[in-house]
């Protein structure tokens, strides 16, 4: 305001501060002949605003929450509501038996599948570099015979070659190995009896770890030994690394969650978050929920902050003789499972509840496992059943080849 204003009387020896609209007096050390000329000063100041406490969460929110908007959020209800299957083939297997899915897991490069008939294990390898566009020619699956070996867990390596690293138990020795997917070369891991339940790989340290009755075992790729064991309370059901691999979560047949810090080779932190057993661990982007599925079904999310359930997913059959792994993806807000029923659900991420989507199998007799592959704002269900493969999506996905 200026000091000629007819609304500011001039008073010698002062002067008008229009922010605070009061008079002070003038310091004859640093006199001031008016108002105006200490404005402009006040103006340029900026205002300070609060900081956030999580940058870094906050950037990942951008990210990916912007499906936390009721519009975003509506269009990935809408787009699973008409999951319909879009592409169907069978896999490029001649002269071999029908067989029953018995496990199937995807990595980044891959899903993996394997089926039993009475006389051995089948597996099967999908390359993923091209997933969301599949056409006849990419349909086709590496078929081998794999033995008495059955796939108890396996875990992928992407540094600094590819390779998909199975733990394997022979059905009549129950000697434990180690092999590779791929070419299928074995390597004998342990001959103590004592059963393996899980494993899973750290690209950024190149470890290995696999859990057993009391304890975890690690070793570096490749793994030949020596290996480091850490004495752990309880059957080691479930097991994570976080991304520098200096965490390790996991999950005993008590229904606790323990945390094992690979600096010190301690265990920090034990916590009871379910009633039984921990049969699957997968940690989020953020290192700050976890994903768990239990014994008898129970999916939730465990929030790491305070080490309670913050979300349950209801409606999962889930047996506990069979590891059925989930899969996810946080940026389109979806966890997919299939039960005991062999049917597949899927549900909010974020905010669980009911299933938002059944998808039932072509013939319910049969064990049927699904995967959810997802790029981007893209997602597709891939499900398996016997020597079928069937491709859900909303029916607009581009590149499919109908």
């Amino acid at each position: 305001m200026s000091c000629n204003s007819k609304d500011i009387m001039e008073i010698p020896g002062y002067y008008y501060d229009s922010q605070v609209r009061r008079y002070f007096r003038i310091d004859p050390a640093h006199p001031r002949t008016c108002a105006s000329e200490s404005e402009p000063k006040i103006a340029s100041v900026k205002s300070l605003k609060p900081r956030p406490n999580h940058t870094i969460d906050i950037l990942h929110q951008r990210e990916i929450g912007t499906f936390k908007h009721a519009f975003e959020s509506s269009m990935v209800a809408l787009s699973v509501k008409h999951l319909q299957c879009v592409k169907e083939f069978e896999f490029d297997c001649p002269h071999r038996p029908s067989q029953n899915v018995t496990f199937l897991k995807g990595g980044k490069n891959c899903v993996y599948v394997q089926e039993f008939c009475e006389i051995s294990y089948s597996n099967f390898i999908k390359p993923r570099a091209n997933f969301l566009f599949p056409s006849a020619r990419e349909a086709r699956f590496e078929y081998r015979l794999a033995g008495r070996l059955s796939i108890v867990d396996l875990c992928e390596f992407t540094k600094p070659v590819w390779k998909l690293v199975a733990v394997c138990s022979d059905s009549k020795t129950w000697n434990v190995t180690l092999s590779c997917a791929i070419t299928g070369e074995s390597t004998p891991l342990d001959s103590s009896k004592s059963p393996i339940w899980c494993c899973t790989s750290n690209d950024f340290t190149s470890h290995m770890v696999w859990g057993k009755k009391d304890c975890v075992v690690q070793g570096v790729l490749p793994v030949t030994g020596p290996f480091n064991r850490q004495r752990v309370e309880g059957e080691v059901r479930s097991i994570e690394f976080n991304k520098r691999g200096t965490l390790i979560y996991i999950g005993v047949h008590t229904g606790h969650v323990q945390l094992l810090d690979n600096r010190t080779r301690d265990i920090v932190f034990r916590k009871k978050v379910g009633n039984i057993g921990i049969d699957e661990v997968v940690l989020l982007y953020n290192e700050e929920n976890l994903i768990c599925e239990a014994f008898d079904g129970k999916l939730f999310n465990v929030d790491l902050r305070m080490m309670r359930p913050i979300c349950h997913y209801y409606g999962h059959l889930h047996s506990p003789s069979h590891k059925v792994p989930f899969s996810l993806s946080e940026s389109n807000d979806l966890l997919c499972a299939t039960g005991t029923d062999n049917v597949t659900r899927l549900w909010s991420l974020s905010t669980g509840g009911n299933p938002m989507k059944l998808v039932q199998p072509p013939k319910k007799e049969h064990p049927c496992r699904s995967w959810l592959v997802s790029d981007g704002c893209k997602f597709l269900v891939y499900q398996y059943q016997r020597e079928k493969c069937y491709i859900y999506g909303n029916g607009r996905v581009e590149g499919l080849n109908f």
